[in-house]
């Protein structure tokens, strides 16, 4: 089971609202098209998405860290395909809003596949 973080328990409390069956459709969803699709009602807009990384960069940040040792990628922009893909190479620090909205959605995402997981080895809370 994965620590529980901060930005692990929030991931929870928003996929949490709904039963069982709703939960693993919702996960489901989010990895299969990530937040860009829209289906993350509390990150679509930048103000929610930016807010969303602020509080929870540390654990963003770790998860990220983490992604690139696992697979060998530094450069951050192959790192996951399609979420990176118009990462900013020119703000590698996330240091402005497009690269923070990005990161914000990572964290979700990469928490979610997590939590999928668990649920699919029955490894759920």
């Amino acid at each position: 089971m994965n620590k529980m973080t901060k930005l692990r328990k929030r991931v929870q409390e928003i996929i949490n609202d709904e039963d069982e069956d709703y939960r693993v459709s919702f996960l489901e969803d989010v990895c299969n098209h990530g937040c860009i699709s829209g289906r993350v009602n509390e990150l679509i807009y930048y103000n929610d998405t930016l807010a969303f990384y602020k509080l929870y960069r540390k654990d963003i940040q770790k998860l990220l860290t983490q992604y690139k040792l696992d697979s060998g990628i530094t450069d951050v922009s192959n790192l996951l395909g399609n979420l990176f893909v118009n990462w900013d190479t020119e703000d590698p620090k996330a240091l402005e809003q497009h690269n923070q909205n990005l990161l914000a959605w990572f964290g979700f995402e990469a928490e979610a596949h997590n939590i999928l997981e668990e649920i699919e080895n029955g490894n759920s809370r």
